[in-house]
Formats: structure tokens, C-alpha cells, sequence
């Protein structure tokens, strides 16, 4: 059976993937900043949410963040200093 991710199964996937990392994150419901939300949809090309944002950059969802993790960027990206 294969069946669509709720925008909240997706979330806790994201918390969980982080979690398993020892990467500490924060979030942010950015649904009523007009502004914040063009933002993040336009850097991230997508309007679907959670939006996972690394260092400041919106990376993508958790198809994204997951192949970030897989090769090895992710925890660059978290874990380099700019």
C-alpha cells in the first residue's frame, strides 16, 4: 500500500531525521508572514510545507533533506562554519 505523507507525517519524519543526527533545529510556522513565506517558497521552489531550511538556506522538503543527509551535505552544511 503506498500512500500519500500527510504535511504532518512529513514533519515529524523531518524532526525525527534530525533528531537521529544530533542536529538541533527550530520550528517556525511561517504561514502568516507574507513576507518570510514568499521568501521561503521562492528560495526553496516549492509551496509544499515543511520547508527545510540549513544554515540559512531553504534546501527543500524531506525528499530533499533526505538525500542531503544520504550523501553527507547535510551534515557539512550544519556542521561547517560558513
Amino acid at each position: 500500500m503506498n500512500r500519500t505523507l500527510t504535511r504532518t507525517d512529513t514533519r515529524i519524519r523531518v524532526e525525527e531525521l534530525l533528531s537521529g543526527r544530533d542536529i538541533a533545529f527550530q520550528v517556525l510556522d511561517v504561514t502568516d508572514d507574507e513576507a518570510e513565506l514568499s521568501w521561503v517558497t521562492t528560495a526553496a521552489k516549492m509551496t509544499e510545507f515543511p520547508i527545510v531550511v540549513v544554515a540559512g538556506t531553504p534546501v527543500g522538503g524531506l525528499a530533499e533533506l533526505t538525500q542531503l543527509d544520504l550523501s553527507s551535505d547535510l551534515a557539512r552544511g550544519v556542521f561547517t562554519p560558513n
